[in-house]
């Protein structure tokens, strides 16, 4: 069965009149036939560990994108490594989950927002499979964020985008903090293969399970400026300080935000600037 099948045969469970309990129950069963019966022949023990207990957390986003990152972290032997929920336009990143080798002492990575629009960031989000960053120190496509990944010991990094069907999902990102590393091309297809045949599909479900997923698709259609006018919203500042702030006027600052909640589903102000948390 395909993972578009896969997907497919869940919405038309879901639109049936079974109890929501028993669409979850029936979606578990096809999950696990489809991410760990009909694969196990031809895939590696400790990967279908990692598979199995995703599934276990599949309606916490953020403790299965740890589970994840804890199979990639120890099978790459690196020590750091974090992933989010986000979309390529918004105006900055932060890991929602992080992973440390127990043996190194790699900061975390959790609260640490990076710049969203920046080169290095966009890099990532526009590439079709995993990206490379290796002597951090040196290499010039860091640009003015190397004075905060130096902070944060990396030495070497490999990001990728967490994509499914065209949307956007998040990022994922591995460091050696302890020493530099060329990455090895069959380190990036592990990388890629997990991400794309597993991760990815597994994590779409989480988030339409978690009640997150059309936050996410909503932030991919909801423009930057919206996006900014939500941040100011959510300091406080009234309708005439944010037209001020972004010289724009009173009228266009209502209009973006009366479009930002109707993307979100938000029922007023208070409820826009909750939902919109996790992309500000």
């Amino acid at each position: 069965m395909s993972t578009h099948q896969l997907n497919k045969n869940l919405l038309l469970q879901h639109q049936s009149e079974q109890s929501p309990q028993d669409e979850v129950l029936l979606d578990m069963h096809i999950l696990r036939r489809r991410f760990l019966d009909e694969r196990r022949r031809d895939t590696p023990g400790p990967l279908l560990d990692c598979v199995a207990h995703m599934l276990l957390y599949i309606d916490q986003p953020d403790t299965l994108l740890e589970v994840a990152l804890s199979y990639l972290v120890r099978t790459l032997a690196v020590c750091r490594g974090d992933a989010g929920v986000s979309a390529p336009h918004l105006p900055s990143y932060t890991p929602s989950a992080v992973y440390l080798d127990p043996r190194s002492e790699a900061p975390t990575m959790l609260g640490v927002s990076v710049p969203n629009q920046h080169a290095i960031t966009q890099l990532v989000w526009h590439t079709n499979g995993p990206v490379r960053f290796e002597q951090v120190e040196q290499n010039p496509l860091v640009g003015d964020l190397r004075e905060a990944f130096m902070s944060l010991r990396s030495r070497s990094m490999v990001a990728r985008r967490l994509e499914y069907h065209n949307t956007a999902l998040g990022l994922i990102c591995l460091d050696h903090t302890e020493e530099d590393h060329v990455w090895q091309p069959y380190e990036l297809a592990l990388i890629d293969d997990f991400c794309q045949e597993f991760l990815a599909p597994i994590l779409v479900y989480s988030l339409q399970l978690s009640k997150r997923l059309h936050l996410v698709k909503s932030a991919n259609t909801s423009t930057a400026t919206e996006l900014e006018v939500v941040r100011l919203a959510a300091k406080g500042l009234t309708y005439s300080e944010i037209a001020a702030t972004l010289h724009k006027s009173v009228r266009t600052v209502d209009n973006q935000l009366r479009s930002a909640r109707e993307k979100l589903g938000a029922r007023n102000q208070i409820d826009l600037v909750r939902l919109s948390a996790p992309f500000l």
